[in-house]
């Protein structure tokens, strides 16, 4: 059990206190001293807060084979078990988890690695064959947006009816979850167990030389001091750029470039940033399209999509351009949490930042969660305390070695460098956040929306662009009132 510092203080005090009456003594101190005169020490006891705490009651199932079904798909980081310790901190941290949960609840964890496409048909031929006991999952990994779609379809366990599972506890993410409620109903929520919350969380990688020969300020005081700004991202990236061949254009493999991604890592974060979203939920939990005629979401995205567009900045639809970014060819790099690992091997320095505020009046900075994988329960589940005390149990144990193993040793450690990149990366992840547009309707929302603004004078076409989506919201929003009112009957 871990010491508070209330108590070792407590201790040390009273230590000290002995030690000094004892050399008293010694040295002939004042024997009648009464002993009413002597301060009261009072030891606290150690609070356990019980926002922490794991309050499933002691549960035995009998060896019962716990079966789930997830993906193989390691740059996810979607890894349920392990067969034994191999030295990796997120492996062998895992491994411990799932044994203590087994060894507490006397289960047998099964597992079963599928392709990204299998899980929703492993899911709707479950529940709709009724198939339970051995052969059936207990749960069954999707990502967001399929998880959401098979919500509104019937297939998957309101988690009011998962006795045991208290999505209000700190080792859940909660104002993530909050997002993906359905009229106050929660059917999937992401706990300490889903580390690909972490990897797929949106961030700027910035080349810590090209910053040094310019004499640029610390920009992670910017960050502290709220005054990194899209403003001062536009010109410090205006300021790096070298024509090296003189060709007159600015390319990706022969120039230094102001900024380079991939499209689906850069082009939301124009709105998601500056705290905007296209889907907003009202008061009832119930969405809306709050695009329109949101001025300032519309100045956000003609601002940073104007800025993408210029000369010396370079997003593509391909793949992220880690090598360039190694080889000093791209000052600001978009990419995922994931791709520190694609570039722990530079040779300089590398520094990490949120994205920008719109301006200096922004509260807060906003990261944004393009995807994730969630483990769910299908709606035919056979025996839901058992079901809900194993996932209470994996969010609460990966809280306290899985989370842990991940964010400080390989995050920490492994992919970035410095003190300042670890104060931004907490602070990054604390700020995570969706839009439903972007993620549960991204086919025919996000991916469209943006596909629908690159080229010439794509800030141009910012509010017309998002005075068409009106009706594909609002057909998507009917799917959920649908859903709600079905559910009343």
């Amino acid at each position: 059990m871990k010491t508070t510092l209330t108590r070792i203080l407590a201790i040390l005090l009273m230590v000290a206190m002995t030690v000094t009456a004892f050399a008293s003594c010694a040295d002939g101190g004042n024997d009648d001293r009464s002993t009413d005169t002597q301060p009261e020490v009072t030891v606290e006891e150690e609070t356990i807060d019980p926002a922490k705490t794991l309050d499933t009651p002691d549960l035995d199932f009998g060896s019962y084979q716990f079966s789930v079904q997830t993906i193989a798909q390691d740059d996810f980081f979607t890894l349920f078990d392990t067969d034994g310790y191999n030295g990796d901190p997120v492996n062998d941290a895992i491994y411990e988890r799932n044994r203590m949960i087994e060894k507490k609840y006397n289960v047998d964890f099964y597992w079963v690695e599928s392709g990204l496409g299998d899980s929703v048909n492993t899911l709707r031929s479950q529940v709709m064959s009724g198939l339970k006991g051995g052969e059936a999952f207990d749960l069954i990994m999707l990502i967001c947006r399929d998880a959401y779609s098979q919500s509104l379809n019937g297939y998957l366990c309101d988690y009011a009816n998962l006795e045991y599972v208290d999505t209000d506890k700190d080792y859940y993410f909660r104002s993530i979850n909050d997002q993906f409620k359905i009229g106050g109903h929660t059917f999937f929520a992401y706990s300490a167990e889903a580390l690909n919350v972490l990897t797929q969380t949106c961030i700027m990688i910035y080349d810590k030389k090209i910053a040094t020969e310019h004499q640029f300020e610390n920009f992670y005081d910017r960050v502290r001091n709220m005054t990194w700004t899209y403003e001062v991202l536009f010109d410090r990236c205006h300021e790096v750029l070298v024509d090296v061949d003189n060709d007159g254009k600015y390319t990706l493999e022969t120039d230094t470039l102001g900024l380079s991604g991939r499209l689906d890592f850069t082009y939301p974060n124009a709105w998601v940033a500056a705290g905007e979203k296209f889907i907003t939920k009202d008061e009832n939990d119930i969405p809306y399209y709050s695009a329109s005629g949101n001025d300032r979401m519309i100045s956000a995205m003609q601002q940073m999509l104007g800025f993408f567009q210029e000369p010396g900045n370079n997003i593509n639809l391909g793949s992220t351009p880690l090598e360039a970014f190694r080889q000093n060819k791209i000052f600001i790099l978009t990419g995922g949490v994931t791709h520190l690992g694609n570039i722990k091997d530079m040779s300089d320095d590398f520094g990490v930042l949120p994205w920008p505020l719109f301006d200096e009046s922004q509260p807060r900075y906003y990261a944004r969660l393009y995807e994730g994988w969630v483990n769910t329960v299908p709606s035919n589940c056979e025996d839901t305390a058992r079901t809900s005390a194993i996932m209470q149990a994996l969010g609460y144990y990966s809280d306290l070695t899985v989370y842990d193993a991940f964010y400080s040793l390989c995050l920490t450690a492994k992919y970035v460098r410095d003190a300042e990149s670890v104060e931004m990366l907490k602070m990054i992840l604390a700020n995570t956040t969706v839009d439903l547009a972007d993620t549960v309707w991204y086919a025919n929302m996000r991916l469209a929306m943006t596909g629908n603004l690159t080229g010439k004078n794509a800030a141009g076409r910012v509010t017309s662009v998002i005075k068409s989506y009106e009706k594909v919201a609002a057909k998507n929003i009917r799917t959920v009132t649908d859903f709600l009112e079905k559910t009343k009957e």
